[in-house]
């Protein structure tokens, strides 16, 4: 590493550097976290999260069936004019992907399961330890 001194004032390079850094850094720290999506998108994906436990808790449902009843029941979320923009050939509305996401998000958290055989996602029971 090179060092450069150059002297103005008495104040070095290399201190004028340093309080720029810190400068930058206390600026960072200030600055809002930043999302990848917008709350508009982000409220899709939420509402369609406590959509789908409700739905699920009547009886099982496939992906493109929970798509369509969200639909039907929740118009206002589901914006056709914006493309989801993950891939350039993707032709499918954005809240679509949201409300994949957020059946995938109950399932990391254990809510729901995927049963392969019927193709459809269930509620996750708790079992006790006596029927283990």
């Amino acid at each position: 590493m090179i060092y450069f001194t150059y002297k103005s004032n008495s104040k070095t390079l290399s201190a004028i550097i340093l309080k720029i850094f810190k400068m930058a850094k206390e600026e960072k720290k200030k600055k809002k976290k930043s999302y990848k999506y917008n709350e508009k998108t982000r409220n899709v994906r939420l509402k369609s999260s406590e959509f789908i436990l409700k739905m699920l808790n009547e009886k099982p449902h496939s992906t493109l069936e929970i798509i369509k009843q969200i639909k039907k029941d929740l118009p206002s979320l589901c914006d056709d004019k914006i493309i989801c923009n993950c891939s350039p050939s993707s032709k499918y509305p954005e809240w679509t992907h949201q409300v994949r996401w957020a059946v995938q998000d109950l399932k990391s958290k254990k809510l729901v399961e995927f049963n392969i055989k019927s193709k459809q996602y269930n509620i996750v029971i708790e079992k006790s330890i006596s029927e283990k």
